[in-house]
């Protein structure tokens, strides 16, 4: 009996054991995917950034611009630019699209849908600021531009994470023509 009772408390204490090591590998998995996710955005946000600074750093840049700015609203932006040092001028769209499938930034070069790319995010926002640091959307009134773009991955784990980037940036184009 008293064998019976030692075999019955060691598989007792071994399935406890298991469970345990099998919990702490659950949890290191759960926190590696979050690790995973976040570094997936930051480097999603990097790379538009990236993108983004260099197109509107060139606002107006090239010889034949005849208008920097085309439009600007509060989701989208219009402007020309000679944004790969060709000689040519692009006309450059940032815009929102909103669809059943979520918010998209998306960016057109010259028109062309086949040179154009979409990126899921939750808020893109552009302010036109003006020399007495008023927000304005007249395009003569413009010195400088605030975009504001929050990136934002939500997936649901056991603790409901919820991984997002802002990125904020002020361009002062050089070459505003207006």
């Amino acid at each position: 009996m008293n064998q019976l009772l030692d075999i019955l408390s060691s598989f007792l204490i071994g399935g406890i054991l298991l469970l345990a090591l099998v919990g702490l590998n659950m949890q290191f998995t759960s926190k590696y995917q979050e690790i995973k996710l976040a570094e997936i955005t930051q480097s999603t946000s990097t790379n538009i950034g990236q993108v983004i600074e260099n197109d509107f750093n060139k606002i107006g840049y090239g010889n034949n611009v005849d208008t920097s700015i085309v439009s600007i609203s509060k989701n989208a932006i219009t402007f020309k630019a000679d944004i790969d040092n060709n000689g040519q001028i692009e006309v450059v769209n940032y815009s929102v699209i909103r669809n059943n499938n979520g918010t998209f930034l998306k960016r057109t070069l010259n028109r062309n849908e086949s040179r154009s790319w979409t990126q899921p995010i939750n808020t893109f926002e552009i302010y036109g600021i003006s020399n007495s640091l008023d927000t304005t959307y007249v395009i003569n009134n413009i010195s400088s531009i605030l975009l504001n773009v929050i990136y934002a991955k939500t997936d649901y784990y056991q603790d409901t994470t919820s991984i997002g980037i802002q990125w904020r940036r002020v361009f002062y184009p050089k070459n505003l023509i207006k």
